[in-house]
């Protein structure tokens, strides 16, 4: 089943790492710093929505450009 990427979607900390070329490890150094994209758990998974994430993106953009 292919879909329409959406604001929405949930993802796995695997899929974010992956999104932004980081190690997995490294994600979740920043999430336990309070650095990264914002994650809740879902269970004992560490879910973000895909808007949070780009979100980020932007903000290490702005950031990255002062």
């Amino acid at each position: 089943m292919n879909h329409a990427e959406s604001d929405d979607d949930l993802l796995l900390m695997p899929e974010v790492a992956e999104l932004v070329r980081l190690p997995t490890a490294t994600l979740r150094w920043m999430r336990h710093q309070g650095r990264g994209p914002q994650g809740f758990l879902v269970g004992r998974h560490v879910m973000y929505r895909r808007s949070a994430v780009r979100q980020w993106i932007r903000e290490q953009e702005q950031a990255g450009s002062r």
